[in-house]
């Protein structure tokens, strides 16, 4: 019995420290394991892995120029961090950041991250990093669209010589930050702008822009094109009478007759001029100049003698640009005819937001 007791006692002991390894409750293996799941955690930061980089663009105060700021977790062994940019500069450092500057907007580069340990120089890290600066939208000198626009863009920038027409195109951009010179212009259509004869105007498009924040002066001009004018009338023509062959009884060689004028055709419409929108989600100081321009109808066309001679090469002269009327029709051509003017524009709006705070205004014209 004596003997039996004391090997109780000694398994007892053996078991209490070999860590109880075959008694330790549901508790225990849950603690143990979240001490294992920590050293692993550990681990990872002392080593930094490429999901680890963070990169934040910063715009500097010329178009398409940022900075970029390339962190990393503080780790807790002690290294020494290389990279490699792509003009083969190398930087080193112990902080857990570095700052590359003058990075050309919407160009891609690479550079090569690698982390050292102090103690012994091991290499713990290397891996490539991309860095894409954000390209921004820039208005410079003239710009006439082509087609509609719609981008979401980092930056805007107007130059002082900007002058986009938008034609009766539309025109939408989304930014982040708006920076515009003094003298930049948003405008639908250029200052005269008309349509061929006998065609009706275009219609100024839209032009909606949204941003956080915007600095500086921008003009903004909504119009239409102008109404093409009506087609050249024919002006009235004495004719001698002509006697071929034996002249009729009555018939008196030498005397005139007259064809009456045909009215040049009626002026067409004006198009609708466009409309401007503007948003800030964030208070800004920022000064939009606004005016709506009414474009006028085209005008009645006038008669031209050249147009009595359609057959006849007027080098200067388009014999398209006259009425159509010729032989026994000229002589009817303005019964029951009306010319007139076009029909001048209508207005769209001009409706800016320059804070969350405030609803839209809109001018009404």
């Amino acid at each position: 019995m004596k003997q039996q007791m004391r090997l109780s006692i000694l398994v007892l002991i053996t078991l209490t420290f070999l860590g109880g390894c075959k008694v330790k409750k549901k508790d225990e293996d849950v603690a143990a394991a979240n001490v294992v799941t920590k050293n692993q955690q550990e681990q990872v930061i002392d080593s930094v892995i490429y999901q680890d980089i963070r990169i934040e663009y910063v715009g500097q105060k010329s178009p398409s120029l940022y900075s970029a700021v390339v962190s990393w977790p503080v780790t807790k062994t002690l290294s020494t961090f290389r990279i490699l940019d792509s003009k083969n500069t190398n930087i080193e450092t112990a902080a857990n950041s570095i700052t590359l500057e003058n990075l050309k907007g919407g160009a891609e580069s690479k550079i090569m991250f690698e982390q050292y340990s102090m103690q012994d120089q091991k290499r713990l890290a290397s891996f490539d990093v991309i860095i894409s600066p954000p390209q921004d939208f820039i208005f410079d000198g003239v710009v006439s669209l082509t087609e509609n626009v719609d981008k979401t863009v980092e930056r805007l920038f107007l130059t002082s010589s900007s002058r986009v027409y938008t034609n009766q195109f539309n025109l939408s951009i989304k930014a982040k930050y708006i920076y515009s010179e003094f003298g930049a212009l948003i405008t639908n259509f250029p200052e005269g702008s008309k349509a061929p004869t006998s065609v009706i105007g275009l219609s100024g498009g839209k032009v909606e822009v949204q941003t956080d924040y915007a600095d500086g002066n921008l003009q903004i001009i909504m119009n239409a094109q102008r109404g093409g004018d009506g087609k050249l009338g024919i002006p009235k023509e004495d004719v001698p009478y002509i006697n071929i062959g034996q002249p009729n009884p009555g018939d008196q060689v030498g005397i005139q007759y007259t064809i009456p004028e045909c009215l040049g055709g009626s002026g067409s419409s004006a198009g609708q001029a466009g409309t401007f929108i503007f948003s800030a989600t964030k208070k800004n100081d920022f000064k939009i100049s606004s005016r709506m321009v009414l474009a006028s109808g085209g005008s009645r066309g006038q008669t031209e003698i050249k147009c009595k001679y359609p057959n006849a090469a007027f080098l200067d002269f388009d014999k398209n640009n006259c009425l159509q009327i010729s032989g026994v029709d000229r002589f009817k051509c303005n019964q029951n005819f009306v010319s007139a003017d076009g029909q001048p524009s209508q207005p769209g709006q001009i409706c800016t937001k320059m804070n969350p705070e405030e609803n839209y205004k809109c001018t009404n014209y």
